[in-house]
């Protein structure tokens, strides 16, 4: 799926941190972190795009940003592993 409405809009270290983000921190996708499916598409994807090298300064931005985006679905609690990866 590509987001048209967003496309080239932004930094693109940003972007790799927030999919980085969605694929290893969303509530939703650490659900599936056990699926050998899911977890070999998420690990291919985030070794090909190179989201290891992220910047730490990318890595806060997409865990504050995520935060933001999931306050209104998901407990403080629910939320605790994104604030404690952001540092």
């Amino acid at each position: 799926m590509i987001d048209w409405a967003n496309a080239a809009a932004g930094d693109p270290e940003l972007d790799r941190a927030r999919t980085w983000s969605v694929l290893t921190l969303d509530p939703a996708a650490r659900e599936l972190a056990a699926e050998s499916g899911w977890a070999t598409l998420r690990d291919h994807w985030l070794r090909a795009a190179g989201m290891h090298d992220l910047s730490a300064a990318a890595r806060t931005w997409a865990c504050r940003f995520m935060l933001d985006d999931l306050a209104a679905r998901h407990t403080p609690e629910e939320l605790a592993h994104i604030r404690d990866t952001r540092g």
